[in-house]
């Protein structure tokens, strides 16, 4: 399944969450999607359907599980994976 998200990658509930997650980490916070009440670590790779990009480091997705949740993640997704493709 394409795109997705891996074990790991981290899915914040807005981008506000999102940047505050990324802030943790630039100052060296350990554990910060802890730290982060909003934000979560992904435990098993979730397909996703791609909706934005503000950035290369935050991309706002749907889950394709039975939640349909849409948030934010900075998690590597190549460009050419977009809801218009739909791939």
């Amino acid at each position: 399944m394409w795109p997705r998200l891996d074990p790991g990658a981290v899915f914040c509930q807005t981008q506000a969450d999102l940047g505050q997650y990324q802030a943790l980490i630039e100052v060296g916070t350990a554990r910060a999607s802890t730290s982060t009440p909003k934000c979560r670590v992904i435990s098993k790779p979730t397909a996703i359907t791609i909706l934005s990009r503000a950035s290369s480091a935050q991309t706002q997705v749907a889950l394709s599980d039975d939640s349909k949740t849409v948030g934010w993640t900075n998690a590597y997704l190549p460009v050419k994976w977009t809801a218009k493709t739909g791939s």
